[in-house]
C-alpha cells in the first residue's frame, strides 16, 4: 500500500503531465486548427477555410475532446493532491474545473451540426456555429479563471509549495476571468479584446505551465 507521500507524488505527476499534454494538444487544436478555420469578423473567409480544410474541424473537436478528458483527470488529481491542505477549498477548486469541463463540452456541441449538414450552408450559418462555440467556451473560461484562483489559494496554504507559484497561478486566473467577463459585460470591449488577449496570453499560459513543471519536478516530495 502506498504511503500518503507516495500518493501525493503520484497525483502531482498525473496532474503535471496532464497539464503539459493539454498545452500541447491545445497548441494543435486551437493554435493551429481553429485559428486556421476561424477568421474573426469575416464570415466569407471563415466559410472558405471551412470548405477548403474540412479535416481541421475534426481536429478541433478531437483536440478539445482530449482536453476535456484531461480536465477531468486534472480535477481529480489536484483534489487528491490538496485534500489535506483545506478540504472545503479543495472541493470547490475541483468542482470549478469540472464545471469548466462541462462548459467546454457544451461549446463543442455547437460545432457538431457542421458535420451533419446535408445541403451546402450559407457562410453566415457556418460562422454562427463558430461564434456560438467561442461564446460558450468564453463562459467556461470565466469559471476556469476562478478554478486557478482557488488553486493559488491552496498553494498559499500549503507548507511545501513556493510563494511565487501562487502569485503566478492567481494572476493567471484573474486574467482569464476578467478578460472573458469583460466580453459579456462591456460590448465596447470587443475592439480591444484581441490586443488584450495577446498581451495576457503569456501570463495566462505561464501560470498553469509553471504549476505543471513544479508538480512534475518537486510535487509531493515533502
Amino acid at each position: 500500500m502506498k504511503t500518503a507521500n507516495q500518493v501525493r507524488r503520484l497525483m502531482a505527476l498525473i496532474a503535471g503531465w496532464s497539464l503539459i499534454a493539454m498545452a500541447i494538444v491545445a497548441g494543435g487544436g486551437y493554435g493551429y486548427a481553429f485559428e486556421t478555420l476561424y477568421v474573426a469578423g469575416d464570415a466569407a473567409a471563415t466559410f472558405r477555410q471551412w470548405q477548403q480544410y474540412p479535416e481541421l474541424l475534426l481536429g478541433v473537436v478531437g483536440a478539445f475532446s482530449v482536453i476535456l478528458v484531461l480536465d477531468v483527470v486534472v480535477a481529480w488529481a489536484l483534489n487528491r493532491y490538496f485534500e489535506d491542505v483545506h478540504p472545503e477549498l479543495t472541493l470547490a477548486m475541483s468542482w470549478a474545473r469540472l464545471s469548466y469541463a462541462v462548459a467546454l463540452g457544451g461549446a463543442l456541441f455547437k460545432l457538431l451540426p457542421l458535420f451533419q449538414l446535408t445541403t451546402p450552408p450559407e457562410a453566415a450559418t457556418v460562422m454562427t456555429h463558430f461564434i456560438a462555440f467561442l461564446k460558450v467556451w468564453s463562459l467556461g473560461l470565466i469559471v476556469f479563471g476562478l478554478h486557478l484562483v482557488l488553486v493559488g489559494m491552496l498553494i498559499f496554504r500549503s507548507n511545501d509549495m513556493p510563494r511565487w507559484l501562487w502569485v503566478m497561478v492567481v494572476l493567471a486566473g484573474v486574467f482569464y476571468s476578467t478578460t472573458h467577463l469583460a466580453q459579456w459585460l462591456f460590448p465596447a470591449y470587443e475592439p480591444y479584446r484581441e490586443l488584450v488577449d495577446k498581451i495576457l496570453a503569456g501570463p495566462m499560459a505561464l501560470g498553469e505551465l509553471s504549476l505543471a513543471v513544479w508538480l512534475i519536478v518537486k510535487g509531493g516530495k515533502g
